[in-house]
C-alpha cells in the first residue's frame, strides 16, 4: 500500500469511526461546537501570523493519539507533530501570514466536529496553499484538534 493510500486508509477510518461513535442525531445548524471550533482556528491564525508556533499548537489535543498526516507522512502524538512544524517553520519569515477560507464544518456527534478548509500562506518567495480535513473533538479543557489531514496544492 502507498504512503498515500495509507494516509486516505487512515482518515477514512478516523471519520468513520468518529461517526459510529455518535449516538444522537445533530442538526449542523445546532451544534455547540462549530462556534467554539470556529474560534480555536481563528486564534491559531492570529497565533501563527505572530511567528507563535507553541501557541498555535494549542489548538492540538496533547496526546500521543493525535493523528497528524499529510502528503509525506502520518505521524503519531502532539510532541511529533510539534517538532514537525518546528523543522518545516523555523522562524517567522518562514511562516508567513496564514489565512483559513472554504470553512465548513461537520457534526460528527455531540462531542466530535469535522472540518474542511484551504490555507494559504503569503511570504516572500511563494505563497504554499492547499486544503484541509480537521477532527476536533470535545474534552474538559476545551475543543481541540484530534486529526489534521494536510495537503499541499500545486
Amino acid at each position: 500500500m502507498t504512503s498515500k493510500n495509507t494516509t486516505a486508509a487512515i482518515l477514512s477510518f478516523a471519520l468513520l469511526l468518529l461517526s459510529a461513535c455518535s449516538t444522537t442525531p445533530v442538526a449542523a445548524t445546532d451544534h455547540p461546537g462549530f462556534a467554539a471550533c470556529r474560534a480555536l482556528l481563528e486564534a491559531q491564525d492570529a497565533a501563527w501570523n505572530r511567528g507563535d508556533i507553541k501557541t498555535f499548537a494549542e489548538g492540538y489535543r496533547k496526546s500521543p493519539s493525535l493523528v497528524f498526516a499529510g502528503r509525506t507522512s502520518v505521524d503519531l502524538g502532539f510532541d511529533q507533530m510539534l517538532a514537525r512544524y518546528q523543522r518545516g517553520y523555523p522562524t517567522a519569515e518562514r511562516m508567513g501570514q496564514l489565512t483559513f477560507s472554504d470553512l465548513r464544518f461537520t457534526a460528527l456527534g455531540s462531542e466530535e466536529v469535522s472540518c474542511t478548509g484551504a490555507w494559504h500562506l503569503t511570504r516572500a518567495g511563494d505563497q504554499p496553499h492547499g486544503h484541509f480535513v480537521l477532527v476536533f473533538a470535545l474534552f474538559p479543557e476545551g475543543w481541540r484538534i484530534v486529526l489534521d489531514y494536510t495537503s499541499v496544492g500545486d
